[in-house]
C-alpha cells in the first residue's frame, strides 16, 4: 500500500514503513501517544 517515512524537525515519527492490506481484511493501529499512529494514516490518505 505504502513504502516511505516522514520526519518533522528532528524526531522521525514513521521510518521505513511498508504493509499491504488485502481486499475484505480488517486491520487495526495501535501505539502509545507520539508513535506516529495519525501521522501515518494522514500519509495514506
Amino acid at each position: 500500500v505504502y513504502s516511505g517515512g516522514r520526519q518533522d524537525f528532528a524526531k522521525i515519527a514513521v521510518d521505513n514503513l511498508c504493509f499491504a492490506v488485502q481486499e475484505g481484511e480488517c486491520f487495526g493501529f495501535l501505539g502509545t501517544n507520539g508513535a506516529g499512529k495519525t501521522t501515518t494514516l494522514r500519509m495514506l490518505s
